[in-house]
């Protein structure tokens, strides 16, 4: 199995290059997740952040001066180019991966000291799940019908848009990502409330470790989710 297929947040396995841990993450508690969170962002997490800035850059490159309509509440506003587009989410997300690489190395200390760095991974990795979903909803909302300057470069002949639209090609990979992303933003204030520490061993925030490795695996699983679901599209240039 290679690593870049390993994560996954529906069965919770971390496959290491050296060892395959294959326990539940539940099955640790508290600070017993440090080390897994220090492994996961280097290790897997920022290369798949790096894979899909590289997949941004490539469609940006490839449709150097391709037009397409730029919308106002979903009105025809005027006219841009698809590197725009893709450049700025290359730019945005380059620079939450620059604020991850930062910070991972620094999860020591007392109790209250950890907490307040994992505090602010939860930031960056929301920060950057943010920039995915953004990416992943504007493109859904391009493959309407009624617009359709994105189309899938291979849909499947089994696959089916809905019961009574068989049809429709429905952008569900997409839409997955916006999902996942609409289930773990609220992690960030679980994580600013667990700033506070009253006394070391404070066990109202034992669990925050635990759901901080928690978003890391869903960060990682929609990263390359977004990464290959970008290899099959289509840009239709606007007329």
């Amino acid at each position: 199995m290679e690593v870049s297929d390993a994560l996954s947040p529906i069965d919770y396995r971390y496959l290491s290059r050296d060892e395959e841990l294959r326990s539940k993450v539940n099955s640790y508690s508290g600070l017993d997740i440090v080390p897994r969170v220090r492994r996961i962002i280097p290790e897997i997490l920022i290369p798949r952040l790096n894979y899909l800035e590289s997949k941004l850059e490539d469609i940006a490159r490839e449709n150097k001066g391709k037009e397409i309509f730029r919308r106002t509440d979903g009105q025809l506003d005027c006219k841009t180019t698809v590197d725009e587009i893709f450049d700025e989410y290359s730019t945005r997300l380059d620079r939450r991966i620059s604020q991850l690489e930062k910070i991972y190395t620094h999860i020591y200390g007392s109790e209250a000291e950890i907490n307040e760095y994992l505090s602010d991974i939860v930031y960056y990795a929301v920060s950057a799940f943010s920039v995915e979903a953004n990416i992943a909803d504007d493109i859904r909302q391009l493959f309407r019908s009624e617009i359709q300057e994105f189309s899938f470069k291979e849909f499947g002949n089994a696959r089916i848009g809905s019961s009574t639209m068989p049809h429709k090609m429905n952008p569900a990979e997409f839409e997955n990502i916006k999902s996942l992303w609409k289930a773990y933003v609220p992690r960030v204030t679980y994580a600013i409330l667990s700033q506070i520490t009253e006394h070391q061993g404070d066990s109202t925030n034992e669990d925050f470790p635990y759901f901080a490795f928690e978003l890391l695996i869903a960060l990682s699983y929609a990263t390359k989710k977004l990464e290959n679901s970008l290899g099959n599209i289509i840009i239709n240039a606007a007329e």
